[in-house]
């Protein structure tokens, strides 16, 4: 089976290879068996997470084999004894203090390319990685911790990628606007400029798919042209008001907006 690591697969400095690769990126996390995502070392904060979210997906599977007999109810009582034992001990508090902690503050969360990876694979695809802990599924990761951790948690490690895949967009109405999601992705950071706009060009079609990925054009001129047609998709300048501070700056026209700042 075919391996593909985005920064050793992509010659960084080859601007053609790099322009090719990154304009069909959505289409390889779509298409990917498998996408694997690594959080970093591990920590006594990430383990007790990590071992939390396995022992429910542990839970979940054998509550689906045994939906199979009609005892699926079984499970499910097993696990709300379970969480109950758990929050009257304080062992959930305890979890969602080590998520705020440690794995909702990860440097993966940060980046622009993590809506890419997210929102174009098949979320039962992706699979988290953190120390030596075992591997778990991102959509039972949010399943079982949905419910302790707090709403910065769920934005900050992308929650709301669940409902944004192309998948779900093309079967009926997304929960989010358009509006709403380009203004998510737009918090994130990139460690090239340019990457503030070609990273996230696929996840809005409607929006900047006419812009071509090219790594020798200007900053300031692919700020300016994603500036142009974002304000003409809205049919408005509001979009300018919600970055205002991000405008007047000296490496493009004075109306254009600067990405780079989150």
């Amino acid at each position: 089976m075919p391996l593909w690591i985005d920064v050793i697969c992509i010659g960084q400095e080859n601007l053609e290879e790099r322009n090719q690769q990154v304009s069909i990126m959505v289409d390889i996390y779509s298409r990917a068996y498998i996408v694997s995502i690594w959080l970093g070392p591990g920590t006594p904060e990430s383990n007790k997470v990590f071992k939390f979210v396995s022992r429910w997906q542990i839970l979940l599977s054998f509550q689906r084999k045994l939906s199979s007999f009609g005892l699926g109810w079984f499970p499910w009582a097993i696990r709300y004894s379970m969480l109950f034992i758990m929050k009257c001990s304080g062992h959930l508090k305890t979890i969602a203090r080590c998520c705020d902690k440690d794995i909702g503050r990860r440097s993966y969360w940060l980046r622009i390319w993590t809506l890419q990876e997210i929102a174009s694979a098949e979320s039962e695809r992706i699979v988290l990685y953190c120390g030596d802990s075992h591997p778990v599924i991102y959509p039972l990761f949010h399943e079982a911790l949905g419910g302790i951790t707090s709403e910065m948690f769920k934005i900050h490690t992308s929650a709301h990628l669940l409902g944004w895949t192309k998948k779900y967009t093309e079967s009926r109405e997304s929960p989010l606007s358009t509006h709403a999601r380009l203004m998510i992705a737009l918090t994130k950071s990139a460690t090239y400029p340019r990457d503030k706009i070609f990273a996230i060009r696929a996840l809005f079609p409607d929006v900047l798919e006419t812009i071509p990925v090219d790594y020798s054009v200007a900053v300031g001129d692919l700020y300016a042209m994603a500036t142009k047609v974002i304000v003409e998709y809205n049919k408005s300048l509001e979009f300018l008001k919600h970055l205002d501070g991000n405008s007047a700056w000296t490496d493009g026209p004075s109306w254009a907006v600067d990405f780079s700042l989150p």
